[in-house]
């Protein structure tokens, strides 16, 4: 029985192997690019995230009542609304009926979202609910 290891190398094989051998800064496959850093508004997604976070402490710092929190949601989820509203009848009018479609479904997801929030009672004083 044959081993396919060899018993030895000599040194100017590794040598020429060294040479011909890929390296990390030379190559150009997926594996070895730097990953894109998807950009949001010039931000990435830590800063963002720490703008939320910011955000979201400010406002507990002015109102230590979970009403705050709810109050943003609702705000936010609004937003979205007119967001994917405003983008779907683009898409209408650009003639791209099935983007705008997509778009106008999940404004309607959001409007969900905001139903369903605003018959979560946080308190007593919920002046939100339906």
């Amino acid at each position: 029985m044959t081993s396919s290891i060899p018993d030895g190398i000599s040194f100017s094989d590794l040598q020429n192997l060294a040479e011909n051998a890929r390296h990390e800064d030379d190559c150009h496959c997926e594996e070895c690019e730097p990953k894109k850093v998807p950009l949001f508004d010039g931000k990435t997604q830590g800063e963002v995230e720490d703008i939320a976070c910011e955000a979201l402490g400010l406002a507990l710092e002015k109102c230590d009542d979970p009403i705050v929190h709810k109050i943003i949601m609702l705000r936010a989820l609004s937003n979205m609304v007119d967001w994917h509203t405003r983008v779907g009848e683009k898409m209408f009018n650009d003639d791209e009926e099935r983007s705008g479609i997509c778009w106008l479904r999940d404004a309607g997801k959001f409007q969900a979202c905001m139903d369903i929030l605003m018959n979560i009672q946080i308190g007593p004083e919920d002046f939100t609910m339906q």
